[in-house]
């Protein structure tokens, strides 16, 4: 599933994460906080966890990761029930996007993508 966007700075795609997307994923990650992270503690907190990912990215023209919205759902309990639960991390945006609407855009697609099961 994927969503195809314009706006005045050109047109994006927003879609579901993909393995093969990791070296972009961190290369955004270290524009956006001014340093790296890891492969080992990318690989821990996003491919080794055990509950999974929800991660939409939101891509430029040339298939450079400008937005991710990334969430790690969980079992909780709410009110004494068993619940769906997501935890948002690691939300970050390209400097030069910032300002341009990819953020929220990128932040209903996720809760389009992934509401059912995190609702």
């Amino acid at each position: 599933m994927k969503k195809v966007i314009e706006i005045e700075a050109g047109k994006f795609v927003i879609r579901r994460y993909r393995d093969q997307d990791e070296e972009n994923v961190r290369k955004l990650w270290k524009v956006a906080f001014g340093k790296e992270m890891s492969p080992e503690l990318w690989h821990w907190k996003y491919l080794k966890n055990p509950y999974n990912r929800q991660m939409l990215l939101c891509l430029n023209e040339s298939g450079e990761a400008v937005v991710s919205y990334t969430g790690i759902p969980y079992r909780a309990n709410l009110r004494g029930k068993a619940a769906e639960m997501t935890q948002l991390m690691d939300i970050m945006s390209h400097p030069d996007y910032r300002k341009t609407g990819l953020f929220i855009k990128t932040a209903h697609a996720f809760f389009e993508f992934f509401g059912n099961d995190i609702l």
